[in-house]
Protein backbone atom coordinates (compact mmCIF):
# COMPACT_ATOMS: atom_id res chain seq x y z
CA UNK A 1 0.00 0.00 0.00
CA UNK A 2 1.23 3.62 -1.07
CA UNK A 3 1.74 6.27 1.79
CA UNK A 4 0.34 9.69 1.63
CA UNK A 5 2.78 12.18 2.60
CA UNK A 6 2.06 14.59 5.63
CA UNK A 7 1.88 17.72 3.14
CA UNK A 8 -0.89 15.86 0.76
CA UNK A 9 -3.17 14.98 4.07
CA UNK A 10 -2.47 18.65 4.85
CA UNK A 11 -4.11 19.54 1.82
CA UNK A 12 -6.79 17.16 1.26
CA UNK A 13 -7.94 18.40 4.65
CA UNK A 14 -7.98 21.93 3.75
CA UNK A 15 -9.87 20.89 0.19
CA UNK A 16 -12.38 19.15 2.17
CA UNK A 17 -12.51 21.32 4.63
CA UNK A 18 -13.77 24.65 1.88
CA UNK A 19 -15.93 22.00 0.31
CA UNK A 20 -17.57 21.29 3.55
CA UNK A 21 -17.93 25.01 4.48
CA UNK A 22 -19.09 26.00 1.30
CA UNK A 23 -22.04 23.33 1.19
CA UNK A 24 -22.75 23.82 5.09
CA UNK A 25 -22.72 27.97 4.03
CA UNK A 26 -24.92 27.68 0.85
CA UNK A 27 -27.58 24.92 1.95
CA UNK A 28 -28.27 25.08 5.55
CA UNK A 29 -31.22 27.09 7.28
CA UNK A 30 -30.79 30.20 9.47
CA UNK A 31 -31.59 28.06 12.37
CA UNK A 32 -29.13 25.11 11.67
CA UNK A 33 -26.26 28.01 10.86
CA UNK A 34 -26.90 29.24 14.01
CA UNK A 35 -27.00 26.29 15.86
CA UNK A 36 -23.82 25.04 14.28
CA UNK A 37 -21.71 27.98 14.72
CA UNK A 38 -22.61 27.56 18.63
CA UNK A 39 -21.11 24.21 18.33
CA UNK A 40 -18.31 25.19 16.81
CA UNK A 41 -17.49 27.73 18.91
CA UNK A 42 -16.35 25.30 21.42
CA UNK A 43 -13.76 23.92 19.47
CA UNK A 44 -10.90 26.14 19.66
CA UNK A 45 -11.11 25.73 23.86
CA UNK A 46 -9.73 21.89 23.50
CA UNK A 47 -6.85 23.68 21.97
CA UNK A 48 -6.61 26.39 24.79
CA UNK A 49 -6.33 23.50 27.56
CA UNK A 50 -3.15 22.13 25.95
Amino acid sequence: MKKISLTKMIILGLILGMIAGVIINNMASADTAKSYAQDISILPLYFYAW
